[in-house]
């Protein structure tokens, strides 16, 4: 399959093209349309992790989404964590009310804290500073 390139007009692309549980580089099509992402220069908005990261490593194979944000669900991953900052962009997390004693009363508090203001917060990770640019009118460039 071909990737058409209509995101290069783009003022955001949202990916979503793979998840969880990838434990090696993507393939044919996927791989195709996260090397047209990356080559468009568009904003991009990763739900979970960003496509070609492995959640457990950190590892970003090639080819792998730049994201300028990652929108986290719920508890973040290690992966989210040991990933390079260039990959992951800000990290966001969105509270997904699932059940939080299932991780034991130390995750637990964790996770009351973060979501303490709301169901969305961002996750400053020690070492990434990372900040996506917006206008004067509050657009991202």
């Amino acid at each position: 399959g071909t990737v058409v390139q209509v995101g290069a007009a783009a003022a955001l692309i949202i990916d979503g093209l793979l998840g969880t549980g990838i434990t090696s580089p993507p393939r044919g099509a996927v791989a195709e349309a996260i090397t047209a992402i990356n080559s468009w220069g568009a904003k991009v908005l990763s739900c979970d992790l960003p496509s070609g990261l492995n959640h457990v490593s950190g590892e970003a194979y090639d080819p792998c989404v730049r994201a300028s944000w990652t929108l986290n669900y719920h508890v973040l991953k290690s992966g989210q964590l040991k990933a390079p900052c260039a990959v992951i962009g800000e990290l966001w997390t969105a509270e997904t009310q699932l059940t939080y004693d299932r991780f034991g009363p130390e995750v637990q508090a964790a996770l009351v804290e973060l979501y303490k203001d709301g169901p969305i917060a961002r996750f400053q990770r020690p070492g990434c500073e990372v900040k996506v640019e917006s206008d004067s009118h509050g657009h991202s460039d």
